[in-house]
């Protein structure tokens, strides 16, 4: 039996092996029995949450196409595996939610909007997580400081989080800033010692993202965030049962 001291959570779904962010990357990840998944939501020209990273459809579909200059009918004709010889729709939020549902997974959404502004982003996957009755399953994250207190005010705050990249020197007061208490940095952010310690004594929770390598997810192991998100569930797995 797995000791579950720090959570798994599967990137874009089980993303190293299918095409991230489809149906197919989550439901393996539902068999790889990952504690929660990372997902990306987006809106359509017509207003519809659809999960996907990029804006653009270039790396995926080989398109020099804008989601949100394409409506609902118009996306989900396009293929985005085509780039890896296959044939794969991008999904609605609410099917994705559909199939998660009936597990105990936790869901991490990411919303897009970084560089794109999208009017009622938050309401909108707000209400599609209360639909499936799923608002104690779901944490919301964003680069955006902005939307990120926009959740707070539609949703618990202590399932809201920032996303960032680079060193925050004051992660603690930001936090209580934006009255939350979930951080995402990159796993970078957590070399610097003590900084995941520190933030988790203030009653900050730590999910640290890509983490891929061997080495860096034993290191993560070592520093013990709250939660792993990884392209490689499987192999996160087998290093917490190797180790002693």
């Amino acid at each position: 039996m797995r000791t579950k001291k720090v959570k798994v959570w599967a990137h874009r779904g089980a993303s190293a092996d299918y095409v991230e962010n489809t149906l197919p990357a989550f439901a393996a990840a539902i068999a790889l029995g990952v504690d929660g998944v990372e997902l990306d939501v987006q809106l359509s020209l017509d207003g519809q949450a659809v999960v996907a990273h990029d804006e653009n459809l270039q790396r995926l579909a080989g398109k020099d196409v804008m989601i949100n200059s394409q409506s609902w009918s118009q996306l989900k004709k396009i293929n985005i595996a085509a780039n890896r010889g296959g044939r794969e729709r991008m999904p609605l939020l609410k099917e994705v939610l559909e199939l998660l549902n009936p597990t105990n997974i936790l869901v991490n959404i990411e919303l897009k909007n970084a560089l794109l502004t999208y009017p009622d982003l938050e309401q909108t996957v707000v209400d599609l997580v209360s639909e499936q009755a799923m608002t104690d399953r779901v944490i919301y994250s964003t680069f955006n400081t902005e939307s990120v207190v926009r959740l707070s005010r539609l949703v618990d705050p202590g399932r809201c989080a920032l996303l960032y990249a680079y060193l925050l020197t004051r992660p603690v007061w930001l936090s209580r800033i934006l009255g939350i208490r979930i951080l995402h940095p990159h796993y970078k952010v957590l070399k610097i010692p003590g900084y995941s310690a520190f933030c988790q004594r203030h009653g900050i929770k730590i999910h640290t993202w890509t983490v891929n390598k061997e080495q860096d997810i034993l290191r993560m192991l070592r520093i013990k965030p709250n939660a792993i998100i990884t392209d490689h569930p499987e192999l996160v797995f087998k290093l917490m049962r190797e180790r002693p």
